[in-house]
């Protein structure tokens, strides 16, 4: 992840704790209780820093999933 998309649209830290999710597109940590952006895939809720990153993995979410 580039410096310039995290001032963009994460703004926050990388840095994971037990409360949050890993975005799958950036790798940003996302709070699932505050997150604004989430989509549901093959029964599974993921978590997004954007609605960026959620259009890209919504787009192709397989090609996200097989990187992780």
């Amino acid at each position: 992840m580039t410096t310039e998309h995290k001032e963009h649209c994460c703004g926050g830290s990388s840095s994971a704790t037990s409360a949050t999710e890993q975005d799958p597109v950036c790798k940003m940590s996302v709070d699932p209780a505050t997150s604004q952006h989430s989509f549901v895939h093959g029964g599974k809720t993921y978590y997004f820093c954007c609605k960026g990153c959620l259009r890209k993995f919504a787009a192709t979410p397989e090609a996200y999933l097989a990187a992780g």
